[in-house]
């Protein structure tokens, strides 16, 4: 299943939802001619879309209208020359205008009609004006000596300029909390970082950023579905899970548990983070060594039929029986038994294998990639397979026997190498295969250590393993 798909399905489910009362809007704009062509652009989580486009009138004037109604949101207006300017659309706020000049554009505008705008234009002036002096003392800083009286009074000057930017920021809150404008600027805060310290008075990083990843979501308001539709969603949501969050399975699936939990009073937003979070472990598609484990963990614990209705039932049905699959090898489990028949007819079984390391390695003849694969693992085994590893190599799904030996003889197959065209030991479902070569790494006891990886990189594991007996 494409879980961006999903996405589209939602946005397809609920834009129409949010279509209301804003049905015209103008930018007048000086310095450009009668005729040019200007976009609207809406913003849905990490897509783009054209809302509208328009051409100026002979004054300036750009004028949007549409009956149906704009979503609420936050949009950019495409101007020539690269150029672009924001606007807030919400409910209630109709036909106002934004004025501009072509060269200063969002530096100096004036809006009418419309607090949201107002609110937008005012605090990208206080911004830029706060960023300018802090550049300018941050510039001052660098060539001051420091344990100086000088230095001092620049960093106090720089951290009264993020005080005034806070007390601005708790204002415009206090003034305007249920604004869309006010919601976002919030939302796009990072929260003060808690030091944390042990006892003998170091930092503990570790509990450090741990607080900071608690305290993530604080300004963020799950109500409110409009923020769908505005930059800071997205970015925030992927900082969180891809940057602050260890790329681990375990680690991601807390991460995600914790977000997921946060949604659940808004079922726009609940399916947008499922969507996007489960898609960004989708194997074959993520270099997380075991993206099956967080994949396969989120289809089976949020994918289902209540929550997703829009997603076909049998389709839904066929992805969560192939998650379940899926969790029978993710690392940690233990590798079941497997079987197959050699090219003289004998059966071998994994679980017959007493070395300390087992790799189950899966692939095709016809497999480029295994053709590729299969003469690099062959070189390692050579000099481990007497230091406590071994193969046991499963042929997928060969065309002939002639097609098997003649790969075998080529690429130098020297372990024990099966097939089970009848799959009568039900490899393919207790081993999760989306692309072959296929490789797991079990232990002693058979538990599944690694997987996913290149025949370069097992020494590694090699290493970590036998050198603990």
């Amino acid at each position: 299943m494409n879980i961006f798909k999903i996405l589209l399905l939602v946005i397809a489910s609920f834009s129409s939802l949010y279509a209301q009362k804003v049905t015209q809007f103008n930018f007048q704009i000086s310095g450009y001619t009668e005729g040019v062509p200007v976009k609207l652009l809406g913003v849905y989580v990490d897509q783009n879309f054209l809302a509208d486009t328009a051409k100026f009138n002979s004054e300036g004037k750009i004028t949007f209208k549409n009956t149906q109604g704009f979503q609420e949101g936050m949009y950019y207006l495409l101007l020539p020359e690269d150029k672009n300017m924001q606007i807030v659309i919400v409910n209630g706020e109709n036909n106002f205008t934004i004025h501009a000049d072509r060269q200063t554009l969002s530096a100096n505008a004036t809006v009418e009609g419309s607090l949201e705008n107002k609110l937008l234009y005012e605090n990208a002036k206080f911004q830029a004006n706060l960023e300018k002096q802090y550049n300018m003392f941050n510039q001052e800083l660098r060539s001051t000596p420091q344990q100086t009286p000088q230095y001092q009074d620049i960093r106090n000057k720089m951290q009264a300029l993020l005080d005034g930017r806070d007390v601005t920021l708790q204002a415009l809150k206090a003034a305007y909390p249920t604004a869309l404008f006010t919601k976002f600027k919030l939302a796009g805060q990072n929260p003060k970082i808690r030091f944390s310290y042990r006892p003998d008075g170091s930092l503990d990083s570790t509990l450090t950023m741990h607080n900071f990843r608690l305290d993530w979501w604080n300004d963020f308001d799950f109500r409110d579905t409009r923020l769908l539709r505005t930059p800071v969603f997205f970015n925030k949501m992927k900082k969180y899970i891809q940057e602050y969050t260890a790329q681990q399975p375990d680690s991601i699936i807390i991460s995600a548990n914790d977000l997921i939990d946060k949604t659940l009073i808004n079922k726009e937003i609940a399916k947008v983070v499922i969507g996007w979070v489960t898609g960004q472990y989708k194997p074959a598609q993520t270099k997380l060594m075991d993206g099956e484990a967080v994949y396969s963990y989120l289809i089976l614990k949020y994918f289902t039929p209540e929550r997703f209705e829009e997603i076909p039932q049998e389709e839904l049905k066929t992805t969560r029986q192939r998650a379940t699959e899926m969790q029978a090898s993710v690392i940690g489990a233990i590798g079941q038994n497997v079987w197959g028949k050699d090219k003289n007819n004998v059966k071998h079984a994994l679980y017959d294998i007493k070395s300390d390391i087992k790799i189950v390695y899966v692939y095709n003849p016809d497999c480029e990639h295994c053709q590729l694969e299969t003469p690099k693992l062959r070189e390692i085994y050579d000099k481990w397979k007497g230091k406590g590893v071994e193969i046991f190599s499963i042929v997928a799904n060969p065309k002939d026997k002639a097609e098997w030996t003649d790969f075998q003889n080529k690429y130098g197959v020297n372990w024990i190498d099966v097939t089970d065209p009848q799959l009568e030991s039900h490899f393919n479902e207790k081993y999760y295969i989306d692309i072959t070569p296929e490789l797991y790494v079990l232990d002693k006891n058979f538990r599944i250590i690694a997987k996913n990886l290149k025949p370069e990189q097992l020494p590694e594991i090699f290493e970590k393993v036998l050198n603990t007996h």
